[in-house]
């Protein structure tokens, strides 16, 4: 029974007892370089490299095509043992190629494989220089027979920059404008000459050797009636202002057509806008005189001829504020609050000390050693001590007080009393008595307040007792019975702050 269905399937099929039917499969292919959607420059060398393989025969007997969409057949490859095939091309026309690789093998069979590459200069290209254009700037406008000056810089990874070849063209002029080589340090610069009137399409190009290629381009103006040319003289960076300085601001103006008296320019500051307009003088000279906020100030002129041509010079300008600026290196500017900047042990909240400084800038000076009767300072706002026998701290006919402080050079103490004058009776004499104990020069002054005068004074340096006085001598009008005491210091030397003295009042 295996046999006869054996024979029937034979049958089946046609065959022989001789030979068996062998079924033909197609190549494989596949494209190995360069990567799907790669670009190039018209007239680069590319290379399409792949690999063509097939079951039933050798891939070196393979037939290998490459053709292109744009192109048809670019022509034929021959693998090698292993199936690869390579094919290079600089023939290829702009635009946006299919590129196929097709394999056919002896009995017909084929396979064919597609990338896309682009042909032209609208993108970037692998190997090509790198090229920047510094100047001018885009939409720049110079006046006619002005130079223009054309600054850029190229680059390429795989020569030296001094190798490349560059030039400058001009939409508005059929040859080149400038050809050359850039500097070992990759920087090329030219000045134009004789551009004519109108929109130009400035580009800088640079090929390396390879054929490859990169631009930049700027769009200039130039202007057949030109603009004025207008100049900054001063100020011109070369000091540093401060804010109550007059600055003397000085420029230039002129016109190839307008008279210099007929523009109008423009002085005007980036921090505080405009600051003087105008004509400039037949000289051409435009001059003001202001101050400046404090900041960095850019500082611009401009002028406008009779055809509305503007132009426009800047200048950069540092103002400083001195009161902003630490001189004594304390860590706060007068405008910080320190009432001293030359002095370092000034400052707000700096402790106080004792040197006759106000040195916590609070507007008082050594004000830490101030006495129970402070403030006492004047001979209007002395301290009372009221009638002779009558309160506290009289005890009878007699005031003593202790621990009262000059608390430093400047300070005095004042203290009132007053005595019953009795007519025909030796009823007002008094001693005042002031005992210093510090190595201070001290003065006792005794005042009679219904005349403003003082009736006796005492002086002496401490240690030391100093004593004024009064004896009515029975007479009969003497009617002085208010009283003022003054004590202050007439040399203070090097004596510590807070010197105490007692004042004692004996009276009769």
């Amino acid at each position: 029974m295996r046999f006869a269905a054996l024979s029937a399937l034979c049958l089946a099929a046609a065959c022989s007892d001789n030979n068996v039917g062998v079924y033909n499969t197609p190549p494989t292919v596949s494209i190995t370089s360069p990567e799907d959607g790669s670009a190039f420059q018209p007239g680069t060398l590319i290379e399409f490299e792949g690999i063509a393989r097939d079951n039933q025969q050798d891939p070196s007997t393979l037939t290998v095509s490459w053709s292109s969409s744009v192109d048809g057949d670019l022509g034929d490859s021959v693998p090698d043992v292993d199936g690869l095939v390579y094919f290079p091309v600089t023939t290829l026309t702009g635009g946006t190629h299919g590129i196929t690789l097709t394999a056919t093998d002896d009995g017909g069979e084929s396979d064919s494989v597609s990338i896309t590459v682009d042909v032209g200069y609208g993108g970037e290209v692998v190997g090509a220089p790198t090229v920047t254009l510094i100047n001018p700037e885009d939409g720049e406008v110079f006046n006619q027979g002005e130079v223009v000056t054309v600054i850029g810089s190229a680059t390429d990874d795989e020569q030296p920059c001094d190798t490349l070849w560059a030039t400058i063209s001009s939409s508005r002029h059929v040859d080149p404008l400038w050809e050359g080589n850039p500097t070992g340090s990759c920087g090329l610069g030219a000045d134009l000459e004789g551009l004519s009137p109108g929109t130009h399409l400035l580009t800088l190009t640079v090929e390396d050797d390879d054929g490859n290629y990169s631009d930049a381009s700027v769009t200039i103006e130039v202007l057949e009636d030109g603009r004025p040319t207008v100049a900054i003289i001063q100020p011109n960076g070369s000091r540093t202002w401060t804010v109550t300085d007059a600055i003397d601001f000085v420029g230039t103006a002129s016109d190839d057509v307008t008279d210099t008296e007929d523009l109008v320019l423009e002085w005007s500051s980036s921090l505080q806008g405009v600051l003087y307009t105008g004509s400039p003088v037949s000289s051409g000279e435009t001059r003001f005189t202001t101050s400046l906020v404090e900041g960095r100030h850019t500082i611009e002129l401009v002028v406008w001829d009779g055809e509305g041509n503007e132009a426009s010079a800047v200048a950069s300008v540092d103002v400083l504020d001195p009161r902003n600026v630490d001189d004594d290196g304390d860590g706060q500017t007068e405008n910080q609050g320190d009432c001293d900047d030359t002095d370092a042990s000034v400052y707000t909240g700096a402790p106080e000390v004792c040197d006759a400084v106000d040195n916590d800038c609070d507007g008082s000076i050594n004000e830490d050693s101030w006495d129970q009767f402070e403030a006492n300072d004047t001979i209007t706002t002395y301290h009372n001590f009221g009638g002779v026998d009558t309160s506290f701290p009289w005890t009878g006919s007699t005031l003593e007080v202790t621990s009262l402080n000059l608390h430093n050079a400047s300070d005095e103490d004042w203290f009132r009393f007053e005595t019953e004058d009795i007519p025909l009776i030796d009823s007002g004499d008094f001693t005042v008595t002031v005992t210093v104990s510090a190595p201070v020069s001290y003065t006792v002054d005794l005042w009679k307040l219904d005349g403003n005068l003082v009736h006796d004074s005492a002086s002496g340096v401490g240690p030391t007792v100093l004593r004024v006085s009064y004896d009515d001598d029975w007479i009969i009008w003497d009617t002085f019975d208010e009283w003022a005491i003054a004590v202050y210091s007439t040399s203070w030397g090097g004596a510590a702050c807070s010197q105490t003295y007692s004042l004692r009042i004996d009276a009769s």
